[in-house]
């Protein structure tokens, strides 16, 4: 019966493997795992494969249990409140950054108002002594009779300076539009003047016109070298000449020639509150225009090797690029190291490949020109807590790694890419990088505002009157106004 019921092929149906032979007893069930009509070992096989299957169903359905049983969105909540913390902390640094613009307004009008003040109260106590005291003082001590016009002519007087301080004096004289204040808002301070009368309004300070500079040179330096280093305080200029010497300028000629002791110098930064130049190289040195004094700071150089690329500096603050990419902060005048930070704190992973310049402007904002590594250059800026606040849009698109610096080797690979902080939170930068070479203004939120074709390798301001210009073998000085 069996027979009958099986296939005509009366052998195992079981398919042997590649070093296997064909199986030689007759069939004995229809297998319902492969179906075919197999002997009773290959059958007996069969259903251990069939078992094996189910244990291993057993062991997933076991998983899914114990998946199931900790099922959790746990994570769902600490990821977006992680989210939300950065979102707090960005938001609090680009409002620390407007309270640092507001201050900064705000003081510059309270000067203004402060110095108005301080030249009324000097007229009016002159004026008072002479207009109202001595004539009363005589009206009432050597005249016999006072006349009623006199009286009331000393009494116009009289009130017209109280009501002159009662304006001072009103909580108005300077008024802030804070209920119309937004985080991406204008702001504007309005102030009376009661001295005179006469109402202003205080708004930003206009920005640069880059046209201005398109016009010719109104005096150029000759040098003898092609270099970089270049900087400039309200009447003087300095800059390098390879290998060793610094040369001071005025508006008009050449002052100085420094040695600087073997210094090769990469950067030099003016600063207003130590009344010096700083000049970073091999090492960091100190220049005194009073005394005509060059000096080395007690800064060390951690490596022999490790230049210091780039310097700046912000009140009794210094700090300092180095070649490697790490950037220390030391405390003026000891040089005491405060902090440090790694180029992975301001370097983004996979996409930079290093930074070559480093500036701060006169609120703290940190700029600092970054490369990266599709050979684009941009502008980021950081709070004081190397927090970045603004990441910048590409500034060059060189497309290959070509470069024309005649100051620094290529076998190296190095590279600068030098700018200065101007007013209102905005940026110069000098791309000499780019074909053809750009002068560029950068606003507060690291975007491009303004952009000319301008040869140059570095600049610099000279007292918001004279953009200064370092170009091959020469310095070139520009007006900044009509």
């Amino acid at each position: 019966m069996a027979t009958a019921i099986a296939s005509s092929f009366t052998l195992c149906q079981h398919v042997p493997t590649e070093n296997e032979d064909e199986c030689q007893e007759e069939q004995y069930s229809l297998c319902p795992h492969c179906d075919l009509w197999l002997c009773i070992p290959h059958t007996l096989d069969h259903q251990q494969i069939i078992q094996a299957n189910a244990h291993e169903l057993n062991d997933r359905a076991n998983q899914v249990r114990q998946q199931l049983t900790e099922l959790s969105i746990d994570y769902l909540y600490e990821d977006c409140k992680k989210k939300i913390d950065e979102w707090r902390d960005q938001i609090h640094a680009e409002i620390n950054i407007r309270h640092a613009e507001m201050v900064q307004q705000l003081t510059k009008l309270y000067d203004e108002l402060a110095e108005e003040v301080k030249e009324f109260k000097q007229k009016k106590i002159e004026s008072f002594t002479h207009e109202i005291v001595e004539p009363l003082t005589r009206m009432l001590t050597k005249q016999k009779q006072v006349h009623p016009k006199e009286l009331k002519t000393l009494v116009t007087k009289l009130q017209s300076l109280e009501e002159k301080i009662v304006d001072i004096k009103k909580p108005n004289v300077i008024h802030m539009n804070y209920d119309e204040v937004k985080l991406n808002g204008e702001v504007n301070f309005t102030r009376q003047h009661p001295c005179d009368e006469i109402e202003a309004t205080l708004n930003i300070d206009p920005s640069l016109e880059l046209e201005y500079l398109k016009r010719a040179a109104i005096h150029r330096f000759q040098l003898e070298t092609n270099g970089l280093a270049l900087a400039a305080s309200d009447n003087f200029i300095l800059t390098f000449e390879s290998p060793s010497t610094l040369l001071l300028f005025n508006n008009e000629i050449q002052l100085r020639s420094i040695d600087t002791k073997g210094n090769e110098v990469w950067d030099i930064c003016w600063s207003d509150t130590m009344k010096l130049f700083l000049i970073a190289g091999k090492k960091l040195q100190t220049y005194d225009i009073i005394h005509n004094q060059i000096v080395d700071t007690s800064v060390n150089n951690p490596l022999s090797n490790s230049n210091i690329w780039s310097v700046t500096s912000y009140f009794h603050d210094v700090l300092l690029l180095y070649k490697h990419d790490s950037i220390k902060r030391y405390s003026w005048p000891s040089f005491k190291l405060k902090t440090m930070w790694p180029k992975s704190s301001y370097l983004e992973e996979n996409s930079d490949s290093g930074a070559s310049c480093i500036r701060l402007n006169d609120i703290g904002i940190l700029a600092i020109s970054i490369r990266q590594e599709d050979l684009h250059w941009r502008i980021d800026l950081f709070d004081t807590q190397m927090q970045r606040i603004h990441r910048g849009v590409p500034l060059t698109n060189n497309g290959k790694d070509e470069w024309n610096f005649p100051f620094i080797s290529l076998t190296n690979n190095e590279w600068n890419f030098p700018f200065i902080s101007l007013t209102n939170n905005e940026w110069l930068v000098m791309d000499e990088s780019s074909r053809p070479q750009m002068l560029t203004l950068v606003d507060k939120n690291g975007k491009l505002k303004q952009q000319i074709e301008k040869e140059g390798y570095n600049l610099a301001i000279m007292g918001g009157r004279f953009l200064v210009l370092r170009h091959s073998n020469s310095l070139l000085l520009y007006k900044l106004s009509q």
